[in-house]
């Protein structure tokens, strides 16, 4: 054989290595998708360079984690702060689990007012979730009209 033939040879396969290398390790796994199909350690572990970066799905991701207990141990103040951290970002979801963790007073004091503020920041960017607490703190009068006006001028700086 001829030693161009050799060096397409060789080339081809050392391609195909290092192009196929990098799925069979899961070096390009979505977290996201590790989390949806429970494989809660391999996901927290990829979400940490996207927490580096600053990724507010990442931050909040985490404290879906520490709430829960997925892939780590329970931890609510830590949960908090990775909601608390996404939240001030503008994220909706950690805006909707922040308002969760002061309507029902997990770890942090419960406060129906600050509750609604992030309800509102989050039902502001579309969160229908979010929608469904603030009507149900409205109707239950856990919270009043002037306390109502009060979040929502709060909210403002969260939002985009």
């Amino acid at each position: 054989m001829s030693r161009v033939f050799h060096y397409w040879l060789y080339r081809s396969a050392f391609v195909m290595i290092f192009t196929l290398l990098p799925g069979g390790c899961g070096g390009d796994k979505d977290p996201e998708e590790l989390f949806k199909q429970g494989d809660y350690a391999h996901a927290f572990k990829l979400w940490q360079p996207r927490v580096r970066a600053g990724d507010p799905a990442a931050l909040n991701y985490l404290g879906i984690h520490y709430y829960a207990g997925l892939g780590v141990k329970r931890d609510l103040i830590k949960a908090e702060q990775w909601f608390r951290k996404a939240a001030e970002k503008a994220y909706p979801d950690a805006q909707y689990n922040l308002g969760l963790m002061y309507e029902n007073g997990h770890v942090l004091p419960q406060d129906f007012t600050i509750a609604y503020m992030w309800f509102y920041a989050a039902h502001t960017q579309g969160n229908k979730n979010a929608s469904r607490h603030m009507i149900r703190l409205s109707r239950e009068h856990k919270i009043l009209p002037n306390q109502m006006k009060h979040a929502e001028d709060m909210a403002r700086q969260y939002v985009p």
